[in-house]
């Protein structure tokens, strides 16, 4: 989902994340184009779900889920979320009318597709990120401190059922979503109602785990009544396995910006 992000008065943003804010600021054009699917609604907030940060502001700006992997300090958005190494991103899970109940977690290293590297192939709009607890107190990961995250699993056959969660930009709890998948040229889609910028990299999550985040295409959608996702497969799989192997870490491209009619 192309993403608006305001600056809070006061608020100053430098270097990497100014850049990919910068480049998430892309309206779409004319009004929402109503879907025949259902609206996404305000939820209890998901601890394996959380909201990525400006670190040490208040601005959120896309969403992301705790991923079930051997070092438990593994996270999944969208690719188009970041730039750079993301320095200067933290992710707080749970989040919840302003209190982060599991912590503030800190992205030390971002893994991405070489597709995304190379050409930002919408197809390969998904990104790995290893987190770190910002004054922790312990060395438990973050899929301990939230109960165990999500498995990471092959996109959603159409028909499927998937529920949405995300953190809708200047919106302080999450919101929820739960519909059947369809596909639009290889991209899974779902049509909702609701699911606004900010929800940039929130899980699609069926039976089997994490099958999806809302990018790919149009990088998640120009509207916000129709999401899209990168169709994982094999590569995606492969990424976790890569992040998960303590392998060095990728440095992320600005996002493309004017993805939509009339940006």
């Amino acid at each position: 989902m192309i993403d608006p992000v305001g600056f809070p008065t006061g608020v100053r943003v430098t270097g990497t994340v100014a850049a990919v804010l910068l480049a998430a600021t892309v309206a779409a054009a004319g009004p929402p184009v109503a879907s025949a699917g259902p609206a996404a609604h305000a939820a209890d907030p998901d601890p394996r779900v959380g909201a990525l940060f400006v670190a040490n502001t208040p601005m959120h700006f896309c969403s992301g889920a705790v991923l079930d992997s051997a070092g438990g300090d593994l996270v999944v958005t969208a690719a188009h979320c970041l730039a750079g190494t993301g320095a200067g991103v933290s992710f707080v899970p749970g989040f919840d009318r302003g209190v982060s109940p599991f912590g503030e977690w800190a992205v030390t290293q971002v893994y991405l597709d070489p597709r995304w590297i190379a050409t930002q192939d919408p197809r390969s709009d998904y990104a790995v990120l290893r987190v770190r607890r910002i004054d922790a107190t312990s060395v438990a990961g973050v899929a301990t401190v939230v109960g165990g995250g999500l498995p990471m699993t092959v996109a959603p056959a159409v028909g499927a059922g998937v529920t949405v969660t995300g953190y809708p930009t200047g919106d302080d709890r999450p919101v929820a979503c739960t519909g059947g998948v369809t596909s639009t040229t290889g991209f899974p889609t779902l049509a909702c109602d609701g699911l606004r910028g900010g929800t940039s990299g929130a899980p699609w999550v069926g039976p089997a785990g994490v099958g999806a985040v809302v990018g790919g295409l149009e990088q998640g959608g120009c509207t916000d009544s129709v999401s899209y996702s990168s169709e994982f497969g094999a590569d995606a799989l492969a990424l976790v396995r890569r992040a998960d192997g303590g392998e060095p870490g990728d440095v992320a491209p600005v996002a493309l910006a004017g993805l939509c009619t009339g940006s």
